[in-house]
């Protein structure tokens, strides 16, 4: 594969727990499996209140829709891992 093929992913931190089974019923509803294959909605990181996702860059908006939905607040999207790192070192300093 080359470079230009790899597929650009989004990183989504959201508050709450326990809700992967929830958004997954919501958006195979909405979208289809297909469409939630393509997506490739990864759990990254749990937290004690926080969930740390990893999403396909063209289902991102899809995928807060879904959020929306199941009234869950987006603390924040990272374009890449070191990022959500960094927002984390700065907020353990305030």
């Amino acid at each position: 594969m080359t470079a230009t093929y790899r597929i650009k992913k989004r990183y989504v931190l959201v508050e709450g727990t326990d809700i992967e089974d929830k958004i997954r019923e919501k958006y195979i509803y909405f979208f289809g499996l297909f469409d939630f294959l393509k997506a490739n909605i990864k759990v990254i990181k749990k937290e004690k209140d926080q969930i740390l996702f990893s999403v396909n860059k063209k289902n991102l908006y899809k995928f807060i829709f879904i959020l929306y939905l199941l009234k869950v607040s987006v603390k924040s999207i990272f374009r890449t891992i070191k990022e959500y790192k960094k927002y984390f070192l700065n907020i353990d300093r305030v």
